[in-house]
Protein backbone atom coordinates (compact mmCIF):
# COMPACT_ATOMS: atom_id res chain seq x y z
CA UNK A 1 0.00 0.00 0.00
CA UNK A 2 1.49 3.35 -0.67
CA UNK A 3 1.84 6.18 1.63
CA UNK A 4 -1.02 8.43 0.15
CA UNK A 5 -3.36 5.28 0.62
CA UNK A 6 -2.20 4.83 4.35
CA UNK A 7 -3.50 8.31 5.41
CA UNK A 8 -6.51 8.35 3.62
CA UNK A 9 -7.47 4.79 5.16
CA UNK A 10 -6.69 6.26 8.53
CA UNK A 11 -8.29 9.68 8.10
CA UNK A 12 -11.61 7.38 7.65
CA UNK A 13 -11.25 5.77 10.74
CA UNK A 14 -11.93 9.38 12.34
CA UNK A 15 -15.75 11.27 12.76
CA UNK A 16 -14.07 14.48 11.10
CA UNK A 17 -16.03 17.58 10.87
CA UNK A 18 -15.54 19.23 14.09
CA UNK A 19 -13.75 18.86 17.30
CA UNK A 20 -14.27 21.35 20.37
CA UNK A 21 -16.54 22.84 18.36
CA UNK A 22 -14.42 24.40 15.30
CA UNK A 23 -15.75 22.80 12.28
CA UNK A 24 -12.87 21.86 9.44
CA UNK A 25 -13.01 20.30 5.85
CA UNK A 26 -9.90 19.29 3.72
CA UNK A 27 -9.33 22.81 3.29
CA UNK A 28 -9.25 24.29 6.52
CA UNK A 29 -7.75 21.18 8.75
CA UNK A 30 -4.20 21.34 10.01
CA UNK A 31 -4.19 17.47 9.10
CA UNK A 32 -2.01 18.17 6.15
CA UNK A 33 1.20 15.97 4.98
CA UNK A 34 3.47 18.36 6.65
CA UNK A 35 7.33 16.86 4.88
CA UNK A 36 7.56 14.65 2.35
CA UNK A 37 4.72 14.82 -0.53
CA UNK A 38 6.90 13.78 -3.36
CA UNK A 39 7.26 10.49 -1.95
CA UNK A 40 3.66 9.76 -1.20
CA UNK A 41 3.04 7.04 -4.16
CA UNK A 42 5.96 5.45 -2.76
CA UNK A 43 5.36 2.03 -0.59
CA UNK A 44 4.59 2.41 3.02
CA UNK A 45 7.39 0.52 5.04
CA UNK A 46 6.08 1.10 8.18
CA UNK A 47 4.56 3.40 10.80
CA UNK A 48 5.64 5.37 13.56
CA UNK A 49 3.19 7.60 16.01
CA UNK A 50 3.98 10.32 18.54
CA UNK A 51 2.99 13.38 19.76
CA UNK A 52 5.99 15.47 18.19
CA UNK A 53 7.71 14.07 15.11
CA UNK A 54 11.53 15.52 16.83
CA UNK A 55 15.13 14.80 15.60
CA UNK A 56 15.36 11.44 17.75
CA UNK A 57 11.72 10.29 16.57
CA UNK A 58 13.06 11.01 12.98
CA UNK A 59 16.15 8.97 13.71
CA UNK A 60 13.95 6.08 15.43
CA UNK A 61 11.85 5.98 12.41
CA UNK A 62 14.78 5.59 10.33
CA UNK A 63 15.95 2.88 12.41
CA UNK A 64 13.03 0.66 12.11
CA UNK A 65 12.56 1.04 8.87
CA UNK A 66 9.31 2.87 8.44
CA UNK A 67 8.51 6.20 5.94
CA UNK A 68 5.61 7.19 7.81
CA UNK A 69 5.71 9.52 10.61
CA UNK A 70 1.95 10.03 12.22
CA UNK A 71 2.42 13.25 14.15
CA UNK A 72 0.15 14.84 16.72
CA UNK A 73 1.78 18.58 16.30
CA UNK A 74 3.59 20.46 14.32
CA UNK A 75 7.00 19.49 13.38
CA UNK A 76 9.18 23.32 13.16
CA UNK A 77 8.49 25.07 16.64
CA UNK A 78 5.74 27.37 15.25
CA UNK A 79 1.69 27.14 14.67
CA UNK A 80 1.11 26.22 11.11
CA UNK A 81 4.69 25.15 10.14
CA UNK A 82 5.62 28.02 8.33
CA UNK A 83 9.35 27.80 7.22
CA UNK A 84 10.15 30.38 5.18
CA UNK A 85 11.70 32.23 8.16
CA UNK A 86 13.53 29.07 8.56
CA UNK A 87 15.73 29.28 5.69
CA UNK A 88 18.96 30.04 7.27
CA UNK A 89 18.21 28.13 10.72
CA UNK A 90 20.70 25.66 10.99
CA UNK A 91 18.55 23.22 13.08
CA UNK A 92 16.03 23.12 10.26
CA UNK A 93 18.43 22.81 7.75
CA UNK A 94 19.86 19.32 9.67
CA UNK A 95 16.27 17.95 10.56
CA UNK A 96 15.47 18.79 6.94
CA UNK A 97 18.32 16.94 5.47
CA UNK A 98 17.91 14.17 7.55
CA UNK A 99 14.14 13.78 6.19
CA UNK A 100 15.56 13.95 2.61
CA UNK A 101 18.20 11.76 3.14
CA UNK A 102 15.45 9.12 3.96
CA UNK A 103 12.74 10.04 2.20
CA UNK A 104 10.17 10.00 4.71
CA UNK A 105 7.07 11.57 4.76
CA UNK A 106 5.43 13.63 8.07
CA UNK A 107 1.44 13.46 8.30
CA UNK A 108 -0.34 15.54 10.82
CA UNK A 109 -3.26 13.70 12.63
CA UNK A 110 -4.57 16.34 15.17
CA UNK A 111 -8.17 17.66 14.39
CA UNK A 112 -9.55 14.18 12.92
CA UNK A 113 -8.22 12.01 15.94
CA UNK A 114 -9.80 14.63 18.26
CA UNK A 115 -12.85 14.67 16.13
CA UNK A 116 -13.33 11.29 17.20
CA UNK A 117 -12.50 7.78 16.84
CA UNK A 118 -14.41 5.13 16.49
CA UNK A 119 -15.63 2.57 19.00
CA UNK A 120 -17.09 -0.87 19.22
CA UNK A 121 -20.88 0.45 19.60
CA UNK A 122 -20.41 2.59 16.49
CA UNK A 123 -19.98 5.50 18.92
CA UNK A 124 -17.04 8.10 18.85
CA UNK A 125 -14.50 9.65 21.27
CA UNK A 126 -11.64 12.13 21.15
CA UNK A 127 -8.58 9.44 20.84
CA UNK A 128 -6.35 11.47 22.21
CA UNK A 129 -8.13 11.64 25.40
CA UNK A 130 -9.07 8.18 25.28
CA UNK A 131 -5.71 7.47 25.64
CA UNK A 132 -4.93 9.24 28.68
CA UNK A 133 -8.02 7.99 30.10
CA UNK A 134 -6.60 4.69 29.41
CA UNK A 135 -3.14 5.16 30.51
CA UNK A 136 -4.15 6.68 33.68
CA UNK A 137 -6.88 3.64 34.24
CA UNK A 138 -9.33 5.97 35.25
CA UNK A 139 -12.21 4.87 33.25
CA UNK A 140 -14.75 4.38 35.85
CA UNK A 141 -14.36 7.98 36.42
CA UNK A 142 -15.73 9.62 33.43
CA UNK A 143 -19.17 8.68 32.29
CA UNK A 144 -18.71 10.66 28.74
CA UNK A 145 -15.73 11.58 26.46
CA UNK A 146 -17.17 13.47 24.35
CA UNK A 147 -19.17 16.04 25.98
CA UNK A 148 -16.96 19.36 27.32
CA UNK A 149 -15.99 20.02 29.49
CA UNK A 150 -14.66 16.48 30.54
CA UNK A 151 -14.95 15.98 34.32
CA UNK A 152 -13.59 13.39 36.46
CA UNK A 153 -15.29 11.82 39.32
CA UNK A 154 -13.73 10.02 41.91
CA UNK A 155 -15.25 7.98 43.83
CA UNK A 156 -12.96 8.15 47.04
CA UNK A 157 -11.45 11.22 46.92
CA UNK A 158 -7.64 11.75 46.59
CA UNK A 159 -5.58 14.18 48.14
CA UNK A 160 -3.60 16.92 45.71
CA UNK A 161 -0.31 14.95 46.49
CA UNK A 162 -1.49 11.64 45.48
CA UNK A 163 -3.16 12.47 42.33
CA UNK A 164 0.08 13.97 41.38
CA UNK A 165 2.13 11.07 42.29
CA UNK A 166 -0.23 9.10 40.89
CA UNK A 167 -0.03 11.48 37.61
CA UNK A 168 3.68 11.20 37.57
CA UNK A 169 4.11 7.42 38.36
CA UNK A 170 1.28 6.20 35.79
CA UNK A 171 2.38 8.67 32.54
CA UNK A 172 6.01 8.18 33.68
CA UNK A 173 7.45 11.98 33.98
CA UNK A 174 9.99 12.95 36.08
CA UNK A 175 7.41 15.33 37.09
CA UNK A 176 4.43 18.22 37.00
CA UNK A 177 3.26 21.44 38.13
CA UNK A 178 0.78 21.96 40.91
CA UNK A 179 -0.87 24.93 42.59
CA UNK A 180 -3.06 24.15 45.50
CA UNK A 181 -2.52 22.19 49.00
CA UNK A 182 -0.89 18.75 49.00
CA UNK A 183 -3.47 17.48 51.41
CA UNK A 184 -6.89 19.07 49.85
CA UNK A 185 -9.11 16.11 49.24
CA UNK A 186 -9.73 16.07 45.00
CA UNK A 187 -13.05 14.82 44.18
CA UNK A 188 -13.83 16.27 41.08
CA UNK A 189 -10.88 17.45 38.16
CA UNK A 190 -12.27 18.60 35.12
CA UNK A 191 -9.68 18.98 31.70
CA UNK A 192 -9.01 22.25 31.14
CA UNK A 193 -6.54 22.28 28.32
CA UNK A 194 -4.66 25.38 27.67
CA UNK A 195 -4.30 28.01 30.36
CA UNK A 196 -2.43 30.94 27.87
CA UNK A 197 -3.28 34.34 29.11
CA UNK A 198 -7.01 34.89 28.06
CA UNK A 199 -8.43 32.30 30.43
CA UNK A 200 -11.76 33.53 31.66
CA UNK A 201 -13.29 30.47 30.99
CA UNK A 202 -11.15 28.90 33.06
CA UNK A 203 -11.79 30.52 36.13
CA UNK A 204 -15.91 30.63 35.34
CA UNK A 205 -15.11 26.65 35.16
CA UNK A 206 -13.00 26.43 38.16
CA UNK A 207 -15.34 29.01 39.91
CA UNK A 208 -18.22 26.13 40.32
CA UNK A 209 -18.76 24.67 43.86
CA UNK A 210 -18.52 21.26 41.83
CA UNK A 211 -15.17 21.67 40.68
CA UNK A 212 -12.33 21.12 42.83
CA UNK A 213 -9.41 20.84 40.39
CA UNK A 214 -8.23 21.99 36.48
CA UNK A 215 -6.03 19.54 34.52
CA UNK A 216 -3.75 21.64 31.89
CA UNK A 217 -1.38 21.10 29.64
CA UNK A 218 0.46 23.65 30.06
CA UNK A 219 0.04 27.30 32.27
CA UNK A 220 1.33 30.88 32.37
CA UNK A 221 2.01 32.18 35.50
CA UNK A 222 -0.92 34.82 35.65
CA UNK A 223 -5.21 34.73 35.06
CA UNK A 224 -5.99 31.28 36.30
CA UNK A 225 -3.13 30.39 38.38
CA UNK A 226 -3.48 34.21 40.68
CA UNK A 227 -7.26 33.21 40.70
CA UNK A 228 -6.82 29.89 42.60
CA UNK A 229 -3.79 31.43 44.89
CA UNK A 230 -6.43 34.15 45.88
CA UNK A 231 -9.00 31.19 46.62
CA UNK A 232 -6.63 29.98 48.59
CA UNK A 233 -6.01 32.96 51.01
CA UNK A 234 -9.93 33.18 51.63
CA UNK A 235 -10.18 29.48 52.13
CA UNK A 236 -11.41 27.66 49.12
CA UNK A 237 -9.79 24.83 48.42
CA UNK A 238 -9.06 24.89 44.44
CA UNK A 239 -6.46 23.30 42.76
CA UNK A 240 -4.75 22.99 38.98
CA UNK A 241 -2.22 20.01 37.83
CA UNK A 242 0.00 20.50 35.04
CA UNK A 243 1.97 17.49 33.93
CA UNK A 244 2.66 19.27 30.34
CA UNK A 245 1.10 19.38 26.85
CA UNK A 246 3.19 16.13 25.70
CA UNK A 247 2.31 14.17 28.70
CA UNK A 248 -1.04 14.29 28.28
CA UNK A 249 -1.48 13.65 24.55
CA UNK A 250 1.47 11.86 23.62
CA UNK A 251 -0.88 8.54 25.43
CA UNK A 252 -3.11 9.35 22.67
CA UNK A 253 -0.58 8.75 20.01
CA UNK A 254 0.81 5.77 22.11
CA UNK A 255 -3.05 4.11 22.12
CA UNK A 256 -3.68 4.87 18.46
CA UNK A 257 -1.35 2.05 17.16
CA UNK A 258 -3.36 -0.93 18.50
CA UNK A 259 -6.51 1.51 16.65
CA UNK A 260 -4.48 1.17 13.09
CA UNK A 261 -3.02 -2.21 14.00
CA UNK A 262 -6.73 -3.14 14.23
CA UNK A 263 -8.61 -1.04 11.35
CA UNK A 264 -6.25 -0.77 8.30
CA UNK A 265 -5.46 -3.49 6.05
CA UNK A 266 -1.52 -3.21 6.84
CA UNK A 267 1.13 -6.07 6.91
CA UNK A 268 4.00 -3.89 8.01
CA UNK A 269 5.25 -2.43 11.22
CA UNK A 270 2.67 0.33 13.31
CA UNK A 271 4.98 1.52 16.21
CA UNK A 272 4.77 4.52 19.36
CA UNK A 273 8.27 6.20 19.71
CA UNK A 274 7.48 8.98 23.05
CA UNK A 275 8.59 12.26 21.74
CA UNK A 276 10.43 12.29 25.18
CA UNK A 277 10.18 14.88 27.87
CA UNK A 278 10.46 18.29 27.27
CA UNK A 279 11.91 19.79 30.57
CA UNK A 280 14.05 18.80 33.48
CA UNK A 281 13.61 19.38 37.14
CA UNK A 282 16.19 20.18 40.06
CA UNK A 283 14.66 19.40 42.85
CA UNK A 284 15.56 20.88 46.42
CA UNK A 285 15.35 19.56 49.44
CA UNK A 286 15.71 21.27 52.98
CA UNK A 287 16.19 24.44 51.46
CA UNK A 288 19.75 23.03 50.05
Amino acid sequence: MIISEMIAKTKALYKGGSYLGVTFDEKTTRDKVLYGQEWLNRPCTGIITTCWASVDVIKEAIHQGANLIITHEAIFWNHGDHREWLIDNQTYQAKKELLDKHQIVIWRNHDYVHSGMRQTDGSYVDGILHGFVKEMGWENAISDLTKYPIVFRFSEPKTLNQLTREMVEKLGIEGLRYVGKPDEPIKTLAIGLHALGNDNNLITLLNQEGIDALLLMEMVEFTVLEFVHDCLSVGRQKAIISPGHFSLEDPGMKHMVAYLKENLDFEGSIQHVPSGRMVSYQVVEDGK
